[in-house]
């Protein structure tokens, strides 16, 4: 304090403070909440599968987990909606036709299917006789797949 005597009287005046002395509160930034995924693209999450995207990327769908449908194109959503429909005819192990599983996350989806199973196993025992054939023209094995 500094004291000034001013016609008999004492006036107190506080010292200045110093900027160092100057505390401020940090200014805390809340982020906005993100809106929770939508059951279409949690659902497609769950598959763990990499998905190719309108714009040619290729994610894993578990990403989708960070993100909600507002960030995607309607197109997009449309395209996740037919990938669901696919995987949803599989659970998230599918049995091989040897005996052994694999997880569903382990295919890429990159388009449409071309064949169903009835008719990849169809085209297969027709092919057998043909194969078989060629087998014994070339004195190699044949070891059918067992369908």
């Amino acid at each position: 304090m500094v004291d000034i005597k001013k016609q008999g009287w004492l006036i107190e005046t506080p010292e200045p403070i110093k900027e160092e002395e100057i505390i401020s509160e940090p200014v805390v930034q809340v982020p906005a909440p993100t809106p929770a995924p939508s059951k279409l693209l949690i659902d497609l999450a769950a598959y763990r599968t990499n998905i190719r995207l309108v714009d040619s990327r290729v994610i894993n769908s578990q990403e989708l987990l960070n993100m909600n449908e507002s960030d995607f194109s309607t197109a997009q959503i449309e395209q996740f909606q037919s990938f669901y429909n696919q995987l949803a005819k599989y659970q998230h192990q599918i049995k091989l036709p040897g005996g052994s599983t694999i997880n569903t996350a382990d295919f890429t989806i990159t388009g449409p299917s071309i064949a169903t199973a009835d008719q990849l196993r169809a085209w297969i025992a027709a092919e057998t006789p043909r194969l078989r054939v060629k087998m014994e023209q070339l004195n190699r094995a044949f070891i059918p797949y067992q369908i």
